[in-house]
């Protein structure tokens, strides 16, 4: 099972991916590489996306937010940032989940809600299990693009909102979050590697320093 990354670690870092919500035209996405003091940390999909399918938002209200793979030293987490905006209003999605044609990744979410430093989006972690795996895949393999799930503190239904990726995003998704998997599993075994071998050494020295059984 993949350790998820402590969830305020990942929130400090998502900081660096957060879409700029007065860009003009929407959809509006963006696939980047995230780097943290010269590392290759975090793969990040920025999205503002017109949402008016709510009764709390008007005509020219959207979703604003990010949703990346973020990794730090033997941990990993996927992170989604998002606030529902009208004007100077943002609201706060309750739950919310990634959607891959009829699968989501619900069973992977750390229990709880975080906020951003502003306090006007909410933060959603996620372990890196088999869900959202596939959901990540999906995102650089399909058309459907970046499917989003979420509900609000009045118990309504879920609603959710599309962000459309082009070929070439979806290329550049494919190998931006590969690399930072890549990159965690190297750490990973080596971190393993290490612990055995010190877990050796323990058994060799007790070994060592044992007494020797009495012959008869």
């Amino acid at each position: 099972m993949m350790r998820a990354l402590g969830i305020s670690v990942a929130i400090a870092l998502a900081s660096a991916g957060v879409a700029n919500a007065q860009t003009p035209r929407l959809p509006f996405v963006r696939v980047e590489p995230v780097f943290v003091d010269g590392q290759h940390t975090a793969c990040s999909v920025q999205f503002i996306v017109q949402m008016g399918l709510d009764q709390r938002l008007s005509s020219s209200g959207f979703a604003s937010g990010s949703f990346g793979l973020w990794r730090e030293g033997g941990n990993i987490a996927a992170l989604l940032k998002i606030a529902l905006i009208d004007g100077d209003r943002h609201t706060q999605p309750e739950t919310a989940y990634l959607i891959d044609g009829f699968e989501t990744n619900a069973e992977d979410a750390v229990p709880g809600r975080e906020q951003s430093d502003d306090g006007r989006y909410a933060l959603f972690g996620y372990e890196v299990g088999v869900d959202t795996l596939m959901v990540m895949e999906g995102l650089g393999s399909s058309d459907r693009g970046l499917t989003i799930g979420f509900t609000l503190d009045d118990g309504s239904l879920t609603r959710r909102f599309n962000a459309p990726l082009t070929s070439a995003q979806r290329l550049e998704w494919s190998e931006c979050w590969a690399k930072v998997l890549d990159d965690w599993l190297k750490v990973d075994v080596a971190a393993a590697a290490a612990a055995d071998a010190a877990a050796a050494a323990a058994d060799a020295v007790a070994a060592a320093s044992a007494p020797p059984e009495p012959v008869d």
